[in-house]
C-alpha cells in the first residue's frame, strides 16, 4: 500500500515517457493531493461579532 501524501516515482511506472511528460504527471498528482487534503480538512469560522463557531466539514 502506497503511503499517503508521497508521489510516486513515474520515471519507473513509465520508462518510455520523456521529462516533459513526468514533469506533467507529478504536477498533477502534486495538485490532486492538495486538493484531497482540502476536502478532508475541516473548515472552522468565528464569527467575533455574534461570539458563533460555524463549523463545516466536507466529506
Amino acid at each position: 500500500m502506497a503511503k499517503p501524501y508521497k508521489i510516486p516515482d513515474f520515471r519507473k511506472l513509465y520508462p518510455e515517457a520523456s521529462e516533459e511528460v513526468i514533469a506533467v504527471l507529478r504536477t498533477t498528482e502534486r495538485k490532486m493531493q492538495y486538493q484531497e487534503y482540502d476536502l478532508k480538512t475541516e473548515r472552522t469560522i468565528i464569527d467575533h461579532k455574534t461570539q458563533t463557531v460555524q463549523r463545516r466539514a466536507d466529506t
